[in-house]
């Protein structure tokens, strides 16, 4: 029985001439090697070698601006279409005064205590309004306004709302609703260093200024033909909502001694971790793409030793073979 007391290793190199087929063969293995890679990483996932928009999450900063617009409709005792208007706005006040049906509007933002960033990560909002004796509410809209910004990759601040409607069959005397606030983006966004204050050109609260000539505008309509032309803004995405009915214990409001029938609107508002679409930087597009490339290389190389391995290993293509010692 023979006992390994040495080795050492030994390189084989395959010669041939320019003008051979090994020659031939192995140069276009070579450009395969190469090229294959590129477009391979070109076709994965769809999107190509480079990438043109990526995503990251971050929970946006948006506070209350204690500025509300809401709506009441139903019917009065003797069953007559009747419609409520408050607002924080005086403009808009003024101009609906004839249904202005002044109310209390409370609210609280809310952090977290396992919150590390102070964001706040919820509002409550409560609007009790005042009914006359015999009015009946079978549907309501409201609008809630917040100043949001983001602040880790894509920089901007806006001034955006969340907007809330429900109507019913049955009259009520309240509703009690929750959801998230959550931001839409029609493009992505640009990383920059600076902050990008969107729309500082045409605010929303600006619209009840314009109003203030005309007598026959609907607030609703100018609000909703100026936001939702906006490639960034928020919705409000309705989670749970509980419509309270009017044979069902009453929300009231007490006003010198005098109990008056009132509809409870009650809003939580939660702001969550979203996801963030945004223009990749330069850096971010090269490395991205260096390293699909590079996996795909990996496999292609694989490939690539085993296939000219075996040619020139038995000889398919004809070369000469030299044994070298290294070491």
């Amino acid at each position: 029985m023979s006992i390994t007391i040495f080795a050492e290793p030994i390189q084989k190199r395959y010669s041939a001439p320019r003008c051979s087929s090994a020659y031939m063969f192995v140069s276009i293995m070579t450009s395969i090697l190469v090229i294959v890679p590129f477009f391979l990483a070109d076709s994965s996932r769809g999107v190509g070698i480079w990438i043109k928009r990526d995503m990251y999450r971050e929970q946006p900063h948006c506070s209350y601006k204690y500025k509300v617009v809401l709506f009441l409709q139903g019917v009065d005792k003797e069953g007559h279409p009747i419609e409520l208007f408050y607002s924080t706005y005086p403009h808009a006040n003024n101009l609906r005064s004839e249904i202005l049906r002044m109310s209390s509007v409370r609210s609280r933002e809310i952090v977290d205590l396992n919150s590390i960033d102070s964001k706040i990560d919820r509002l409550e909002l409560n609007i009790l309004t005042p009914l006359d004796t015999g009015e009946s509410i079978y549907q309501i809209q409201s609008m809630i306004f917040f100043q949001c910004s983001l602040k880790h990759r894509a920089k901007l601040s806006m001034e955006s709302l969340a907007y809330i409607s429900y109507d019913s069959g049955i009259a009520g005397r309240g509703l009690t609703v929750r959801g998230d606030l959550m931001l839409r983006q029609s493009e992505p966004f640009a990383i920059r260093d600076d902050l990008s204050i969107l729309f500082s050109d045409d605010p929303l609260v600006d619209i009840w200024a314009t109003m203030s000539t005309t007598t026959e505008t609907d607030i609703q309509n100018i609000l909703f033909q100026d936001y939702a032309k906006r490639t960034v803004a928020t919705d409000f995405i309705d989670r749970y909502s509980l419509w309270t009915r009017d044979f069902r214990q009453h929300a009231k409001l007490i006003d010198d001694q005098k109990t008056l029938p009132a509809f409870n609107l009650t809003v939580t508002v939660d702001i969550p971790n979203q996801q963030i679409t945004y223009i990749p930087t330069p850096i971010e597009v090269l490395k991205d793409g260096w390293i699909k490339y590079i996996s795909m290389l990996m496999v292609i190389g694989y490939l690539f030793q085993k296939v000219v391995h075996f040619v020139l290993f038995h000889q398919v293509l004809e070369t000469k073979v030299f044994t070298d010692y290294i070491g």
